[in-house]
Parts: structure tokens; sequence; C-alpha cells
């Protein structure tokens, strides 16, 4: 909406324009039979009356009324609002290459913006993962045949990490005579490292 060639409208203008995209038409209320009362409502679904012409075409534009529980119940349409966004983005920095400040952006992420963190799994982080799972009949017949009917809280788990940890997961593959497995497993959900350590000797 900012005149040809420029990139943006003035606060003023923008402000006035975003704010339109937010007023709804005021209703008659009416009580639980259905008769009217002195007071209004809002239709948070219907705009009100407007005859400025480009808050007119941004509201066609739009069709929904941009409310965050309208944008989460129609992610579908307000995602193609963003990608018909960027594809005018794309035309107007084609178009106009030596404007300063235009910027395209990712409709969705992309590798490039984030970064894989690993997640610890030792004895404290099973035991809050298995306590929100603790009311399902298989978690509560695993913790009670293959850990030895262990009082389920966090202090047996750490007391007996070892125990634990080699019950649940299968490490022993991975251990060597040289190697041996330190009670913590780190995943980023797609690969695994299983922690070890060189067992100390003496002579």
């Amino acid at each position: 909406y900012a005149e040809e060639g420029k990139l943006e409208l003035s606060h003023k203008q923008t402000k006035r324009l975003v704010d339109s995209c937010y007023r709804v038409k005021s209703i008659p209320e009416k009580d639980e039979d259905g008769n009217l009362t002195d007071k209004t409502m809002k239709a948070w679904t219907d705009w009100d009356e407007t005859s400025d012409p480009v808050e007119t075409e941004l509201r066609v534009w739009l069709e929904i009324v941009p409310w965050q529980w309208q944008i989460r119940a129609n992610s579908a349409h307000f995602i193609r609002k963003l990608f018909d966004m960027l594809s005018y983005m794309e035309k107007f920095m084609n178009k106009h290459p030596n404007t300063n400040g235009a910027r395209v952006y990712s409709l969705l992420p992309v590798a490039t913006t984030f970064q894989a963190a690993y997640v610890k799994l030792n004895a404290s982080t099973l035991y809050g993962l298995l306590a929100r799972r603790i009311h399902d009949p298989k978690v509560k017949d695993f913790l009670e045949s293959e850990l030895n009917h262990l009082p389920f809280n966090a202090r047996t788990f750490q007391k007996n990490k070892v125990e634990v940890l080699r019950k649940i997961f299968d490490v022993e593959q991975f251990e060597t005579q040289n190697r041996k497995f330190v009670d913590e497993i780190k995943t980023n959900g797609y690969g695994a490292s299983v922690t070890m350590i060189r067992p100390v000797t003496t002579t």
C-alpha cells in the first residue's frame, strides 16, 4: 500500500491500516430469552463498516478477522497469506533491487535457522519422562516387572541409576573391556551418543 517504489507506509498510516483489521461490528445484545437489552456487544468475526478503499481492499484480501484464535483455527488459510506476502516482496525486490531495508523471509524454518540440541537421558530425566506416563498400565507394569518394584521416586532412581539405566537401555553391546557405560545417553532425536569411560586400573 506504499507509493510505487517505496518500501513502507508512514508509522501513522501503518497503524491506522493495521487497526482497521481489528475493528469489528457492534450489534445489539440479547438476553437468554432472545429479548433485546439496552446494551451492545462485539461481533468478533465481522468487521465494521468502512468507506476507506484501502481498508476495504485489505479486508477482502484477508477474508478472516486475524484474531489469534482465528489464525490458530485457520492456519492453512493464513499460511497462504504469508506466502502471498513473500511472493509480493520477492517481486518488489526484483523490480527495485536498490531499495534499502527490503528483506525477504523464510515461510517455514530451514536448517540454517536452528541448531540441533542434544538431550541428556539419565536417571533424573528418565524419572521425569516416566512420571508423566505413570498412569499408563503399560508403564506401571514395566516399572514393577523390569525394575524389581523399586519405589517410584526421583531419589530411588538416582540412587539406583546404574541398575535403572541398564534395565531400560541395552548398553552392554557397546561396552568393551576398556570402555564402560557411565549412566548417560545423549540424543537429538535422530542419533544417540552413549557415554563411556575408561576404567581406572591399579597395578
